[in-house]
């Protein structure tokens, strides 16, 4: 069967069928934006640093990455398990030649700006964006902000130039709301100025970027403020040093084998490679709280962040009230999915974030379409198995933009008890490239049908 990262397969509808218990391994591979600051920070050390990642399906984000890395002058030398980086300092980095052409790298973009808007030369990126590919306004503008140069055709795409501020000196940013990948770029653009820069989080959001930085020796000081907010203070301009490691996996990743094995009948799966910090792990701990039969083993350290393996049996679920200080939007859908499939309401509270409204909605219509009790209300978003006399699936469903939301229903349907149809893939396939086939090795079935 063609892979999901297959542009044609993907704009094509996914049929999801019940079928057999789900069984064996399966890896979680580190997100792809994480895995390309990994790279940037090894191109940044001196010496050969080794990253292990599998290879899986041919992706445009790696890909994208490689070409990056020949045009300034990094040679890498990829295998199937490993990429063995020559790093050649925080300042040397060659001028690309020529434009790179980095279509289809939506994830990587934002450290890629980071990284080369530290060099006074211009850098010239060209590409197509994927359907549905998210803008890099966001990213651009706080990039701009502490004087990186930047000029785009078109507001938050390729084409574009990048180059380093025409003054170099540190800075310091207040971030609002939960926006790892802006951050995660600050923290690379720090490291190419001198002296001592600061981002101030209003909120605290995950820390893997800043303790990827602190494992290749950069220095990275926290502090916590009265009122909740954090701060990091990045030196910038150190010798880095060459490291060998395996990355976290994606916990967003992570969570939709985990649910798969909980829900469907008599499935047994070991999860490799889950991380394990409490403030990425809201699904595991909710769906544990659930009565999940899930084992955590073999806890270790990857990139200076703890990972584990979980084994994960099916199992009769319970509705939950779930932790508002605890939940994330990119939980929702999962967690939604899982009630659904549990005795009692599931209650997941509102957040008050961008876009949750339209994300309840969303939800609420899909499940109750597909046989679920569910309703969206001001307090938040209520789900419940079906009704006497209804069955789950049935119905074809679309996601639009929503890799979340996408994913989460794929799941649904491997458990429901009628055929569920997703009409659009495009948004999964940029998010989640493996998890077709990952979840294929465990035994589940998709059918792929021509568009209309």
């Amino acid at each position: 069967m063609a892979s999901l990262s297959d542009g044609d397969v993907a704009a094509r509808p996914l049929t999801v069928m019940r079928g057999r218990p789900l069984r064996g391994r399966f890896k979680v591979a580190p997100a792809a934006g994480h895995f390309a600051l990994a790279v940037f920070l090894a191109a940044l050390a001196r010496g050969e640093s080794v990253l292990y990642r599998d290879a899986g399906q041919p992706d445009a984000e790696l890909t994208a990455i490689r070409r990056l890395l020949d045009a300034t002058g990094i040679r890498v030398h990829v295998t199937e398990d490993r990429w063995e980086i020559n790093g050649l300092g925080m300042l040397g980095l060659l001028e690309p030649e020529k434009a790179v052409d980095l279509s289809g790298a939506e994830k990587s973009l934002p450290p890629v700006l980071a990284l080369l808007g530290s060099f006074g030369f211009p850098s010239r990126l060209i590409g197509e964006s994927r359907h549905g590919a998210p803008s890099l306004t966001p990213v651009v503008q706080i990039l701009k902000s502490i004087g990186i140069v930047i000029e785009e055709q078109r507001s938050g795409r390729l084409p574009l130039t990048v180059r380093a501020p025409r003054t170099a000196m540190p800075f310091a940013v207040r971030l609002e709301g939960s926006t790892p990948a802006a951050k995660a770029a600050l923290l690379l653009a720090a490291l190419g100025l001198p002296g001592i820069s600061s981002i101030r989080e209003a909120s605290p959001s995950p820390d893997h970027a800043e303790r990827l930085l602190r494992h290749f020796g950069a220095t990275v000081l926290e502090t916590t403020g009265v009122d909740g907010s954090r701060t990091l203070a990045v030196t910038g301009l150190p010798t880095l040093g060459a490291r060998t490691l395996a990355l976290a996996g994606d916990p967003d990743l992570a969570a939709l084998p985990l649910l798969a094995a909980l829900i469907v009948p008599d499935s047994d799966v070991r999860i490799e490679n889950v991380p394990m910090h409490p403030g990425r792990v809201v699904v595991l701990s909710t769906l544990e709280e659930m009565g999940g039969d899930i084992s955590v083993l073999d806890r270790r350290l990857a990139g200076g962040e703890e990972v584990a393996d979980l084994r994960v049996r099916h199992s009769p679920l319970l509705g939950v009230t779930v932790d508002a200080r605890q939940l994330t939007l990119d939980a929702v859908a999962v967690l939604a999915v899982a009630g659904a499939f549990a005795a009692g309401e599931t209650r997941l509270p509102r957040l008050g974030l961008k876009g949750e409204g339209e994300l309840h909605a969303a939800l609420a219509a899909t499940l109750s379409a597909n046989g679920a009790t569910a309703r969206a209300d001001a307090t938040g978003l209520h789900v419940g198995r079906p009704a006497a006399g209804r069955r789950l699936g049935g119905e074809s469903v679309r996601t639009g933009d929503d890799p979340h939301l996408a994913a989460a229903l794929l799941v649904f349907g491997l458990a429901a008890a009628e055929q569920v149809t997703l009409e659009d893939m495009a948004a999964l396939s940029m998010a989640f490239p493996d998890l077709i086939d990952g979840l294929e090795g465990l035994g589940a079935e998709f059918y792929w049908r021509e568009a209309a």
